[in-house]
């Protein structure tokens, strides 16, 4: 999830954010390098609503919710977001404008006190335009002509999970699918100029056992299958499978790629003692075009005080390529601007391997506590093994939204 997902999310629906420094490909996978963010959503909603609305700058908003509350077994809610982007000129060309729609439906079952089911689906749709004026001093025809172009794009998610407890075990299944289509198309006066499509399908399967020991060990452990897919004139000639596609008399190469993979792991927290806590945890994840990679991670704090906390965390961090990485291959004009995307299928996983120390402290500020957080961070051994030097390259902070 990014900034620009973020942004479809109501703080209405969330209950807490978590946030771990440091790798976290343990429990939360490859993407896991610099952090995690673990965003979780209410549940046990009460009956009620919500609308608000906002204006002024670009954008003007109509948002809310509706939920039952507890109803016999169920508890349901509805959540909506109505945006119009404001069409806005400079130099003759304007902004992308125009109506984003985003409805998310979830839901919760209880059938006893021990074991439920959640379910939730949503979708968005986003109808964009943008207006380019031409320069008559241009070289080319096309460039000396007004430019129009139109953007649709549209998500649709689905999730369900089994989860419950007995006796010392906390368990969950669940399955997500999610996929998203973007269609774009230009034109100058008369004459269709180029369009683009493309879509994005991602399936996952994971389970997950939390096993309490006894008052000083958790252990939780778990897998999941995840299935990757992507096609369209965005992967053109990069991808393995090539075909043609042709719509409004222009005709476009069209490649299409999958990637599958499955992981496998462990976590203990322990206490040590009162002022002691470690955490170590191993990850295996197996990429069907990269093979297995074994992901150590250990955590240690120590509580000097009540106040302040004493933190080192190791993490061997793994990261395979997207298949946008590895295939892509679009090269076209937005407007003015001209987009080169070219991924490199030689490129290998970043295996970096991170320490991260720190120093947390609570210091009372005028009869208010105020957490002060030092956090000093340095990198072992780092190495990143790419087979191309000019190839992609990213370290990213994992932002994962998922049921507590």
């Amino acid at each position: 999830m990014n900034v620009y997902e973020l942004n479809r999310m109501s703080l209405d629906e969330v209950e807490c954010i978590e946030v771990m420094r440091g790798a976290g490909s343990g429990l939360y996978g490859s993407n896991a390098m610099g952090g995690v963010i673990n965003i979780i959503i209410k549940k046990n909603k009460t009956a009620g609503g919500y609308v608000g609305t906002w204006l002024g700058g670009r954008e003007q908003a109509l948002y809310g919710g509706v939920l039952t509350g507890k109803v016999g077994k169920l508890n349901l809610d509805v959540n909506y977001n109505l945006t119009e982007v404001r069409k806005s000129d400079r130099d003759g060309d304007s902004n992308m404008y125009g109506p984003r729609r985003y409805v998310d439906f979830k839901g919760r079952c209880q059938f006893d006190e021990t074991r439920g089911l959640s379910f939730g689906a949503s979708y968005m749709k986003e109808q964009y335009g943008s207006f380019s004026e031409g320069d008559p001093t241009a070289m080319s025809a096309s460039a000396r002509d007004d430019m129009t172009e139109w953007y649709d794009n549209n998500r649709q998610s689905y999730f369900v999970k089994y989860d419950g407890y007995h006796s010392k075990n906390d368990y969950e299944f669940q399955n997500d699918y999610n996929r998203l289509g973007k269609e774009s198309r230009k034109k100058t006066p008369g004459v269709w100029r180029d369009f683009d499509h493309s879509k994005y399908e991602t399936y996952v399967v994971e389970a997950k056992n939390t096993y309490h020991v006894d008052e000083h060990h958790t252990v939780t452990y778990g897998g999941e299958y995840r299935k990757q897919k992507a096609g369209g004139t965005r992967l053109g000639t990069g991808a393995g499978k090539r075909t043609e596609e042709t719509y409004l008399g222009m005709t476009k190469p069209y490649g299409s790629a999958d990637v599958k993979s499955y992981a496998f792991y462990v976590q203990d927290e322990w206490n040590l003692t009162d002022i002691l806590f470690f955490v170590p945890s191993l990850r295996y994840d197996h990429h069907d075009s990269f093979g297995g990679e074994l992901s150590p991670r250990t955590g240690l704090t120590y509580a000097m005080s009540k106040n302040s906390r004493i933190k080192t965390n190791y993490g061997a961090g793994y990261r395979a390529p997207s298949i946008i990485e590895l295939y892509s291959h679009m090269d076209r004009n937005m407007g003015r601007m001209q987009v080169q995307v070219w991924g490199n299928e030689h490129l290998d996983p970043e295996k970096p391997g991170p320490s991260i120390s720190g120093l947390r402290q609570k210091k009372i500020r005028r009869g208010r506590r105020s957490p002060i957080s030092t956090t000093r961070s340095m990198t072992l051994s780092p190495r990143s093994t790419r087979a191309a030097s000019d190839g992609l390259s990213a370290t990213s902070t994992s932002i994962l939204t998922r049921p507590p």
